[in-house]
């Protein structure tokens, strides 16, 4: 019974990775038919949810189908981490904050980043806030709570803790940039959040393969 729940949270984990490597490029390319000049150090990742069509769609299908995912690993993985790897029970707090920022995320969908329509633009500047802090904290409880297991898990978990830091240094400059208006946007603060994100797929590429090789 542990076996096969091992491999499924394998798989829903290796799916996030994949849904990023194969989405991703594809809402880039739609981006970049109209819009060139769209780059890591210019651009948030939201920036894909404004459009054209072909970019706004692939952005909805990579943010529903990597929510359900993270959604359901957090919503199942807490017991059998315990049961079966010893983890303490502070991934139930991350399972909860992992569950959160999936439904911030579906929520999001429907509210993309469009400068034209402020009051739309602005609801997606505080779940982006919001889905940042939630991010920071289920990775690094994730990441304390694995850094220490065998295997893969162990630098999956340094992953974890590093992507935290990155989520929530994000947080902090979405929120002081689009919110307060304290500072200006410029390239570090998209390449954070960029790094972020890559950083995240590492946790969840090392952890899966883990989770994989533990159910051979």
């Amino acid at each position: 019974m542990i076996s096969v729940k091992t491999r499924h949270l394998a798989n829903l984990l290796l799916g996030v990775v994949a849904v990023t490597l194969v989405v991703t490029p594809i809402a880039l390319i739609f981006r970049w038919t109209v819009d060139g000049g769209y780059a890591p150090w210019r651009n948030y990742i939201s920036d894909l949810s404004a459009g054209p069509t072909g970019s706004n769609a692939a952005f909805i299908v990579m943010i529903l189908s990597f929510s359900l995912l993270l959604g359901l690993f957090f919503a199942v993985s807490p017991n059998l981490l315990k049961t079966k790897y010893g983890a303490s029970s502070v991934v139930h707090v991350g399972s909860f904050f992992g569950i959160a920022y999936s439904i911030d995320s579906i929520i999001m969908v429907f509210f993309p980043l469009d400068p034209a329509r402020s009051a739309v633009y602005q609801t997606h500047i505080v779940l982006g806030v919001v889905l940042f802090v939630c991010m920071t904290l289920f990775l690094g409880t994730y990441g304390a709570a694995l850094r220490k297991k065998p295997g893969l898990f162990r630098l999956g978990g340094y992953f974890g803790l590093i992507a935290a830091l990155l989520s929530g240094a994000f947080a902090v400059l979405l929120f002081l940039v689009e919110i307060v208006g304290a500072i200006s946007s410029n390239a570090i603060v998209y390449l954070i959040q960029w790094s972020a994100l890559m950083t995240l797929n590492l946790w969840a590429l090392l952890t899966g393969l883990q989770l994989r090789r533990d159910n051979a």
